[in-house]
C-alpha cells in the first residue's frame, strides 16, 4: 500500500513537471513570424520599436489578446497547462491603423499585418496552436513559440532582455541609432574603464570590448535588427540601451 501510494505521488509529481508554464501577463515581442516556410524576421518601426501582441488576465479571471501593427487585432484565449496547447477564438480587429509603410528592415508593414491575420484565425473558429516557453536568466529572455497544426509559428520574448541593475546611476546616450558602421557612445560622468557588450534579442553576446578612453564601436559585422548595448562600469554598476543596425 505505501509503495502504491508512493507511486501515486511520483505520477502527480511527473505531471506537475512535464506541465507547460502559463503564459505571463503583459507585453510579448516579436522575434519570427513563420509562414509556409518562409521566415519573415520581425519589422522595426523608425524608432527601433518591435511588433507587440500583449496577453493578459482581466478582473474576472477572463483571458484576452491583442496584437497591434496596422489594425489592432483582439479575442480571448484559453491555456491548457498539462497538454501545452492555447487556442484563439473570437478574434476581431478595429481598422485604418496605418496605410502602407517602410519600416527600417525593409517590410511593409500590410504585408506582416496579414500574415498575422493568416496565422491566428480560422474562418471565425477557434484555433489551437502548441505553445512553448523557454525559461530565460539574466542574458537570456524568456521566449515564447507558438506552433500552428500546419507548423507555421511565431516566437515573442517577455518584456526587456533583462534588468541590468536599472537602479544604475551610469548614464550614457549612444548614436546614431539607427547605425550603419560606427555607433558612437557619450557620456556626462568621463567613463573609464569600462566595459561594453552587443547581445541580440535571444541574449547571444555578439560584441564584448573593453574600453578606456575610446568612445566608440564598430558594428558593420553585425545583421540587421535590433540589439542591446550594455555598459559597466569599473564597480559593477551596468545600464543598457537598445539600438537598431
Amino acid at each position: 500500500m505505501k509503495y502504491a501510494f508512493s507511486l501515486f505521488l511520483l505520477a502527480i509529481s511527473l505531471n506537475i513537471f512535464c506541465q507547460s508554464p502559463d503564459i505571463d501577463d503583459g507585453n510579448w515581442y516579436l522575434i519570427n513570424l513563420n509562414i509556409n516556410s518562409e521566415n519573415h524576421n520581425r519589422p522595426l518601426n523608425v524608432s527601433g520599436n518591435p511588433m507587440i501582441s500583449n496577453f493578459r488576465t482581466t478582473n474576472d479571471g477572463q483571458r484576452r489578446f491583442d496584437t497591434w501593427i496596422c489594425d489592432t487585432w483582439f479575442g480571448d484565449f484559453e491555456i491548457d497547462l498539462e497538454n501545452s496547447t492555447i487556442t484563439f477564438f473570437g478574434l476581431g480587429s478595429t481598422l485604418g491603423g496605418c496605410d502602407t509603410i517602410e519600416y527600417v528592415t525593409g517590410i511593409d508593414t500590410r504585408e506582416i499585418d496579414m500574415l498575422f491575420y493568416q496565422f491566428y484565425t480560422n474562418n471565425n473558429e477557434p484555433k489551437v496552436f502548441d505553445y512553448e516557453i523557454t525559461e530565460g536568466n539574466l542574458n537570456i529572455p524568456r521566449i515564447l513559440k507558438i506552433t500552428a497544426t500546419n507548423g507555421d509559428y511565431i516566437e515573442y520574448y517577455f518584456n526587456t532582455l533583462s534588468t541590468f541593475n536599472k537602479y544604475s546611476n551610469l548614464s550614457f546616450s549612444i548614436y546614431p541609432n539607427p547605425v550603419v558602421d560606427e555607433l558612437l557612445i557619450s557620456s556626462s560622468q568621463n567613463l573609464k574603464n569600462y566595459k561594453v557588450e552587443v547581445f541580440d534579442l535571444l541574449g547571444k553576446l555578439k560584441i564584448s570590448k573593453s574600453m578606456t578612453s575610446s568612445n566608440s564601436i564598430h558594428v558593420e559585422n553585425l545583421s540587421k535588427g535590433m540589439y542591446i548595448l550594455l555598459i559597466t562600469d569599473e564597480l559593477g554598476n551596468s545600464t543598457e540601451k537598445k539600438f537598431v543596425k
